[in-house]
């Protein structure tokens, strides 16, 4: 079981295969009786919210009379629906969302987002659109009309070569209580906002190396973001954050998910570009990657000191260093040298030093030889994840990360012409 948090709870539904449905209601009643159809309308006044809607639907109060007089879909509700990839055709296909988020601060109707297996082609679906989406499903079941597509659910929603007409990417089935998503309170967690987040507690499975992630960017933005776009508000300039990364997945990801004044740049070696030219075009499809910033045969940040505000280094050490621990120290060096603000490191331990204390030492490397305080030291999800597109090692072991507080550095200037003293 996972732990129970603010409309996280399963609706009181008959567990069915296809997508969990909810019935038309205008009064507390109807909507507490449990006899609902998923994806239609909840019509009424909802700045008085009925008592049980909010557990019904999977959404917060707070949300449920941000929404208006308009429908809401509850969370959790599984839609079929067509991609088509021109970047990469063998992903085009049909797959299945979950309805995990809801966005009110528009002025017109609800804003809801859809994850799909992969995690490859996350969106956002217009109130109207995801409506019509699930009064055709209804309705092709109905009549009978509706092709029953063949499954791929499971690990198999990782290989491109089993997406094809006819296939249909599913999430883990949904009439069973540990694999559905909402029986099982499966679902990512919510904040304020209605956007889904991962925090360390979360029982969501990581699909993506961008999940695994999420956790350490949620206690980053609780923590210290708030003080960081404070400091920079009375100079009127945009926080300036770097990651260090070649396939765009993960910076567009912060991107849009991080405030307007955050300003994200991606940054890659040019070796890998050079080794996977067409990986390197397409990647440059989802975000703009700068290859003169890194070098990490060196290693070294080709910038001066505290050129960026914050500093992500995801599963460095086997994809950029090639598991060199020194190499991966002195990166982590250049990372603080060029940092005004924090450190953030998140590490694969499998394939890495067989030393248990491998970490405490090189943590004793960052606080006692280089003055860098560790604000946090944490676990990441350790199971098996299906597209660990940002690391070389294994898909599966130990994971950790830190926040390290870089404004505390000290003896920036021999960054890059010293080894660590503790090698």
């Amino acid at each position: 079981g996972s732990h129970t948090l603010p409309g996280n709870s399963p609706s009181r539904q008959s567990p069915s295969h296809g997508p969990e449905e909810l019935s038309v209601s205008t009064g507390s009643k109807a909507l507490a009786s449990g006899n609902h159809r998923a994806g239609a309308a909840v019509v009424g006044n909802l700045k008085a919210v009925p008592r049980g809607t909010s557990q019904d639907l999977g959404w917060p109060e707070e949300l449920l009379r941000g929404a208006g007089y308009r429908g809401v879909v509850p969370r959790g509700t599984l839609f079929e629906h067509f991609v088509s990839c021109p970047v990469e055709p063998r992903r085009s296909g049909s797959y299945q969302f979950c309805v995990v988020g809801m966005d009110c601060s528009g002025p017109g109707p609800p804003r809801y987002l859809g994850w799909e297996p992969t995690g490859y082609f996350d969106r956002w679906f217009g109130s109207d659109e995801l409506e019509q989406r699930l009064a055709l499903q209804r309705f092709g079941r109905g009549v009978g009309g509706v092709h029953l597509k063949e499954e791929v659910s499971g690990e198999n929603v990782y290989s491109k070569d089993l997406i094809s007409l006819g296939r249909c990417l599913r999430w883990p089935d949904a009439a069973t209580a540990e694999g559905s998503l909402v029986h099982g309170r499966r679902l990512p967690d919510l904040d304020k906002q209605g956007r889904p987040i991962l925090t360390a507690t979360c029982q969501f499975q990581p699909r993506t190396s961008s999940d695994l992630l999420l956790p350490l960017m949620h206690e980053w933005q609780k923590r210290c973001l708030p003080d960081l776009l404070q400091r920079l508000k009375p100079k009127a300039q945009r926080l300036k954050l770097l990651v260090l990364e070649g396939s765009g997945r993960f910076a567009r990801l912060l991107q849009a998910a991080l405030p307007e004044e955050v300003e994200v740049t991606m940054a890659d070696d040019p070796r890998n570009g050079a080794a996977r030219p067409l990986g390197a075009l397409r990647n440059k499809t989802h975000f703009e990657v700068s290859t003169d910033l890194l070098s990490a045969k060196e290693p070294v940040l080709r910038m001066p000191d505290n050129s960026f505000e914050v500093i992500v280094m995801p599963f460095i050490a086997q994809r950029l260093c090639d598991a060199d621990e020194r190499r991966m120290l002195m990166l982590w060096r250049e990372g603080l040298r060029c940092s005004s603000g924090q450190l953030l490191i998140a590490e694969d331990m499998a394939g890495m030093s067989a030393n248990p204390e491998s970490w405490r030492s090189w943590k004793n490397v960052l606080q006692a030889d280089w003055s860098a305080s560790v604000l946090l030291d944490g676990e990441l999800n350790s199971n098996k994840v299906g597209d660990h597109f940002l690391s070389a090692g294994p898909a599966e072991g130990r994971r950790r990360y830190l926040m390290v507080d870089a404004s505390s550095f000290l003896d920036k200037r021999e960054a890059r012409c010293s080894a660590p003293p503790a090698l």
